[in-house]
């Protein structure tokens, strides 16, 4: 057993002080026990493997490589010097790399501002002056790799130190994978790159190509680039906004007024509709009545004018969100392109055209005669169908209450005194009432009797009621059988008492009777043509009882009752009856109130 573990011994160390090939890599450790691939890493080898280093933070960390002799003699082995600092190390396989350049196979754009396209070699392009994430796939990768842009076409593995480069990235931390690595940077606008001559003839296309050069490093820290080459899957192409900055920002200001413009038209012309045009024609101010005649002719066509400043409005709004979302991006262009377009492309204008409509709208009619132009092959037809669907427009219209109302609730800015709007109101009612509402009852009315004589004492009460028409019953009130007009008096002696029938036999006057559900303004056309007179007695139809059904006289109705309902106020003459009274509607400046107690005409 001590034999066999001498001679066992004595193996391991022969293995330790000769090891196996001609060709051997010493490796001196740092203080961390880390060390580089034991394989040699010659200057001319197209792909490599890498030194790697996993902790960022220890800068004591150095990667030293010792050239191997063939002797077996370690004792003999050198470390080779390489040229001085500034030229790249010599072309010979005696020189190593401590970090070998990456053998890039493809490349794929995960992350960029303005999205990615691509053209029909399958080469990604991006939009200049914006960041974009590139993920390297391939072999060699480390996160002491390094790599450059240049828009130079050469083979793979050709010599990258004499090309300028417009871009120099390191492998972004904790990105490595087996095989690919990310890598982040700006792509440069043409205003960027640096002009210069020497570009390969392959170089024809209009948008530029950015290729890859991988970057090797000698132990001494001089560093060689490599190129990657020219296929598709290795290069890069940007390409330029197609407006520079100033005309985006004059186009954006331009497309927020014209926002702003179809925003306020579309409440303020809309809401103008053609009664309202006619109505500024014909009582309007002189400046009213110029801009309704400029804006007419244009809303008459009300489906047509509205499908135009709807489209517009649509075609500006998008326009706007396109060249704003191409100056930024994400949220910005989100806030930017919202705030803009409800402030200053709604709020504001419609807030100013829902008061000044009118005027902005025929200062900008000759916009909307142009807008109305360059959307007629789709606006108008849709006016059509909505002609067909919807009927032809009908201005603003208003019957008996809602005008009456308009005039209540814009007391406060129209010019109408309290008495017109009553006269207002009162016409407005007319047909809504009947006399059956404004009659006085049999039992208020002074009458005569047909059987009375017309002695000193009947005359002198007549003359005290101050009636110029006394309604002549027979035996019963309800019974009217004439009339007696108090200038017929004129001729008759109080002394001869002459009977009454007397003269309504010789006068004949034919009595009006109308019926109780008759309204005012019906009543109020017979009284104006004065064939009948200007007093009226209401019927109704009694059918309590057994027997038929018949007209029974319930009041009556004068010319001076219906014009009090007209102008909704009290006519007071010389020969009403004053009173003290406790309804408020009546009472008068002196505490007094005036209550009509007979009929008058």
């Amino acid at each position: 057993m001590d034999a066999a573990g001498t001679i066992l011994t004595v193996l391991l160390l022969l293995l330790l002080i000769f090891p196996l090939g001609t060709d051997s890599l010493a490796v001196t450790r740092n203080r961390s026990s880390r060390s580089v691939s034991s394989t040699p890493l010659l200057l001319d080898e197209p792909t490599h493997q890498v030194a790697t280093n996993n902790d960022d933070n220890d800068d004591s960390f150095v990667y030293k490589v010792v050239n191997s002799v063939t002797t077996t003699d370690a004792s003999e082995a050198t470390t080779q010097q390489l040229p001085l600092t500034g030229s790249r190390p010599p072309n010979n396989s005696n020189y190593y790399y401590s970090i070998r350049s990456a053998f890039i196979a493809g490349l794929r754009v995960e992350d960029v501002d303005k999205g990615v396209t691509y053209d029909a070699d399958g080469t990604p392009i991006v939009q200049a002056g914006k960041p974009v994430t590139v993920r390297l796939f391939g072999d060699d990768f480390s996160q002491d790799s390094q790599f450059r842009f240049v828009m130079t076409a050469r083979q793979r593995g050709d010599d990258c130190d004499d090309l300028p480069f417009f871009v120099a990235v390191n492998v972004t931390k904790n990105s490595l994978t087996s095989f690919s690595a990310l890598i982040a940077f700006r792509v440069p606008s043409l205003s960027d790159l640096v002009k210069y001559s020497s570009t390969s003839s392959n170089e024809t296309e209009e948008a530029p190509a950015f290729y890859v050069c991988s970057m090797a490093m000698a132990f001494d820290g001089r560093v060689h680039w490599i190129h990657q080459g020219e296929e598709p899957g290795v290069r890069l192409r940007t390409y330029e906004k197609l407006l520079p900055l100033w005309l985006q920002m004059v186009i954006i200001a331009i497309l927020l007024s014209l926002s702003g413009l179809f925003s306020g038209l579309n409440l303020g012309l809309m809401a103008l509709d053609r009664t309202d045009l006619k109505i500024y024609q014909n009582t309007g101010s002189d400046k009213e009545k110029r801009y309704a005649r400029a804006i007419t002719p244009v809303r008459n066509h009300g489906n047509y004018l509205l499908c135009t400043l709807l489209l517009g409005n649509v075609l500006v709004n998008s326009s706007l969100t396109i060249l704003l979302d191409d100056l930024t991006s994400g949220i910005i262009a989100i806030v930017g392109s919202t705030m803009g377009i409800v402030i200053f492309g709604e709020i504001v204008p419609q807030a100013i055209c829902s008061r000044h409509g009118l005027a902005v709208g025929a200062h900008t009619v000759w916009i909307t005669k142009f807008f109305m132009l360059l959307t007629f092959p789709l606006s108008y037809p849709i006016s059509l169908i909505l002609n067909l669907i919807l009927g032809e427009e009908i201005g603003a219209y208003y019957n008996r209450e809602r005008l009456k109302e308009l005039i209540k609730v814009t007391n406060e800015y129209h010019d109408l005194e309290k008495e017109e709007i009553n006269i207002i109101s009162g016409a407005l009612e007319l047909r809504k009432k009947t006399v059956g509402n404004i009659m006085t009852r049999l039992d208020d009315i002074f009458m005569l009797n047909y059987e009375s004589v017309l002695d000193f004492e009947t005359v002198s009460e007549i003359l005290k009621q101050g009636f110029s028409r006394v309604p002549i019953y027979d035996r019963v009130r309800n019974n009217i059988v004439g009339l007696l007009f108090i200038k017929e008096l004129a001729l008759v002696d109080p002394e001869d008492a002459v009977p009454v029938k007397t003269l309504c036999k010789f006068y004949q006057r034919e009595c009006n009777f109308v019926f109780d559900d008759t309204t005012l303004d019906v009543v109020f056309k017979d009284f104006k043509e004065g064939h009948k007179g200007h007093m009226a007695f209401v019927q109704r139809v009694n059918s309590s009882g057994d027997g038929d059904p018949f007209y029974e006289t319930v009041g009556l109705v004068t010319l001076e009752d219906v014009i009090e309902e007209l102008i909704q106020a009290e006519i007071v003459d010389e020969t009403d009856v004053w009173s003290k009274c406790h309804d408020a509607s009546y009472i008068t400046a002196n505490g007094f109130c005036y209550v009509a107690l007979n009929v008058r005409d």
